[in-house]
């Protein structure tokens, strides 16, 4: 995120003159770095990601190294935003912002006992931040309590000419705000669906115990929990006939860096990734510590709003949220309650991803999700759940985390 006059490195060793590159220094703040600086908030510092946010497991990058988890030397910290989730845990700053793409808010949230709230697209701006896929980016806060997550909501959220999507959001943000929206009671009546492998994603029996003890808790509050909300839905079949183009991380990568870095001002070493490939003699990305790629060959080039196959792409994560939103109407649901990751957090040199359960599902139809601390497993490792709801969501959202 940019905080002008600062360099901002987005993991990378490239976009630093300290670690060999070119300094990527920004003339102003990201609008959320100056919401968050307008409300009195002193910003402490910047954290460490993956080489372009490309990781939801560790984040380590080229630029500054290793980030650890404060539950453990031996977990990894979740990524992208496993710097924030680390400073955060660790009592280095009260709170913090993060980005997500592809769990990048949620699962340093859930490594590390944060909550951490993903917005729908278009409730919080994006512009200042270096992008991964621009379209289906979003930004929110990273904290040790839901009051202070929906506090920080309060001053992220909302409309700026520098986003424009920030207008689509802004009939459902509450007028009287969202701490002033907290229930301790919310969850009273409430139906919620429950996790019941249908993202082909089985629970580890640690996990599975874990959850049923939350789901007890859930019920004692007064929730109604409903199973098999979408077996023989249709959902798995819509879901997974999806295009053969713009569902990965890459293919737009091109175009939104070069957005960005137009961006930065006169006072960055440089505005295109030509530009920083011509004055370095490298392919951008070839050399990240983690997925090394090439940003050039991996993107589509050019915009991607002007590609067929990008429009093939909108149609279906169009017919998936609708599908979505058919299923949650007919359910007569409030939300679902799922379990963060299927496995117990993995350790560094496993192998092992974090196991998420509904990462893609979500990012790709822009769901908003709370991710919340929900007790540790047999082994000390934190054990998260999510509350996942339709878009804009503007009641449960609040209701329900307040009970954690």
């Amino acid at each position: 995120m940019n905080l002008a006059g600062v360099p901002t490195s987005n993991g990378y060793w490239g976009f630093r003159r300290s670690t060999g590159g070119l300094d990527m220094i920004p003339s102003r703040d990201a609008s959320v770095v100056a919401r968050l600086q307008e409300a009195g908030a002193i910003i402490m510092g910047k954290t460490n990601l993956p080489d372009f946010a490309r990781s939801g497991t560790v984040s380590d990058s080229s630029a500054v190294n290793r980030t650890y988890n404060s539950y453990g030397l031996n977990l990894v910290p979740g990524g992208s935003s496993g710097g924030t989730a680390t400073a955060v845990s660790s009592s280095f700053a009260v709170l913090g912002l993060g980005t997500e793409t592809g769990s990048s808010i949620q699962s340093p949230s859930a490594s590390q006992s944060l909550v951490g709230i993903k917005p729908s697209i278009g409730l919080v701006p994006i512009d200042g931040i270096a992008p991964l896929v621009a379209q289906r980016d979003v930004a929110g806060p990273m904290a040790k309590t839901v009051e202070d997550a929906a506090a920080t909501l309060d001053v992220l959220a909302g409309p700026t000419i520098q986003d424009v999507r920030t207008y689509n959001g802004l009939a459902s943000i509450p007028e009287e705000g969202y701490v002033a929206s907290l229930d301790s009671g919310g969850l009273q009546g409430k139906r919620l669906g429950v996790y019941d492998g249908v993202w082909d994603n089985p629970l580890s029996p640690e996990i599975d115990a874990a959850y049923n003890g939350i789901l007890d808790i859930v019920m004692e509050l007064g929730a109604e929990l409903v199973t098999n909300v979408f077996n023989d839905s249709g959902w798995t079949e819509i879901y997974e006939d999806s295009p053969p183009l713009y569902t990965g991380y890459t293919e737009t990568l091109y175009h939104d860096l070069n957005l960005y870095f137009q961006d930065l001002g006169d006072t960055s070493d440089f505005n295109s990734v030509e530009e920083w490939e011509e004055k370095t003699n490298r392919t951008m990305g070839e050399d990240a510590a983690v997925s090394p790629f090439s940003v050039t060959a991996e993107g589509t080039g050019g915009d991607p709003l002007t590609d067929p196959a990008y429009w093939e792409y909108a149609g279906w994560r169009s017919r998936v949220h609708k599908k979505y939103i058919e299923i949650m109407k007919e359910e007569q649901l409030d939300g679902l309650l799922y379990p963060f990751s299927a496995i117990p957090w993995p350790t560094f040199g496993s192998g092992l991803g974090v196991g998420a359960i509904s990462v893609p599902q979500i990012n790709h139809i822009g769901l908003p999700g709370i991710t919340l601390p929900a007790g540790y497993l047999d082994g000390g490792q934190p054990f998260a759940i999510q509350l996942l709801f339709s878009g804009y969501h503007r009641c449960s959202i609040q209701e329900g985390e307040s009970n954690f």
